[in-house]
């Protein structure tokens, strides 16, 4: 038995580090609908790098200060990679 609940901890354990993992790895549109859940607005706009819309989270219209997912290496390409290593970043539109 205990051999089995070791097994279960190590696999849960392993789960743990590829979802800690997975969180590194996101896009535009799921942080923003992440954030939406919280409240808020989701804000559609041009992208820089990408023929593609960006998306935004905004808590509130007034001052509009802006939450995004950005790519760490942004690189211009016609369509992006579905999910890209990145960081969230605060601005003011």
């Amino acid at each position: 038995m205990k051999q089995a609940v070791w097994i279960s901890r190590g696999l849960t354990i392993q789960a743990l580090i590829w979802v800690v993992r997975l969180r590194e790895f996101s896009n535009c549109l799921i942080y923003a609908l992440r954030q939406f859940r919280k409240g808020g607005y989701v804000i559609m706009g041009p992208s820089k790098n990408t023929s593609w819309p960006h998306f935004k989270h905004a808590q509130s219209i007034a001052g509009v200060e802006v939450t995004e997912f950005v790519p760490a290496n942004p690189v211009k390409r016609m369509i992006p990679p579905p999910l890209f290593r990145g960081s969230v970043r605060t601005g003011v539109e």
